[in-house]
């Protein structure tokens, strides 16, 4: 690959983002509900699928982003004791609609060779029961995550942002504003 980059070819690299629950959440204190999920990517279209293009190297997400996201979450709900059901939402109890608005990796050089990686994820988040949809709970949930490594180290964007997609699905299901109109 270095030899590729030296002579001037772009090359892809595609990273692989996994999710494992967390230790419990409030959603274990909701009664057992069935949930419409919905999750679209709303970034630029520039950006749709493509997490980063770094000197000559292209980032791209293995996968959709979109069931990446909805798995995550339904992972999350079935281990409260929740169920997801088709989108239609019909016998759905509650709804939860993301719109992700930027996934995204940057790098930039800091004195010489110390190099400062930055993943952001960022959505608005709409929770509501059927039914009390005029009560529903819209807001924001942002993720950054920041790491120097030297010029000549391993790049650790992998990594982070599998470290930074969990904690951003994690922050969103702790938020009270996703739990309070569940209850």
């Amino acid at each position: 690959m270095l030899l590729l980059l030296m002579a001037g070819c772009t090359v892809t690299r595609q990273i692989h983002i996994t999710y494992t629950p967390g230790d419990s959440s409030p959603l274990a204190t909701i009664k057992p509900s069935k949930f419409s999920l919905v999750v679209q990517d709303d970034c630029p279209a520039d950006e749709k699928g493509q997490l980063a293009h770094i000197n000559k190297v292209i980032f791209v997400v293995d996968g959709s982003v979109e069931l990446l996201l909805a798995d995550a979450l339904n992972q999350e709900l079935k281990k409260a004791g929740h169920q997801v059901v088709e989108n239609n939402g019909a016998s759905a109890d509650a709804m939860v609609k993301v719109s992700l608005k930027r996934m995204r990796i940057a790098d930039r050089q800091r004195g010489g060779i110390q190099i400062v990686t930055t993943v952001l994820i960022q959505a608005d988040v709409t929770v509501a029961r059927i039914g009390q949809e005029n009560s529903a709970s819209r807001f924001e949930v942002k993720e950054i995550n920041e790491k120097t490594y030297t010029l000549f180290g391993l790049a650790p964007q992998e990594g982070m942002i599998n470290k930074t997609f969990h904690d951003f699905v994690r922050n969103m299901i702790l938020d009270p504003r996703f739990i309070e109109p569940l209850r």
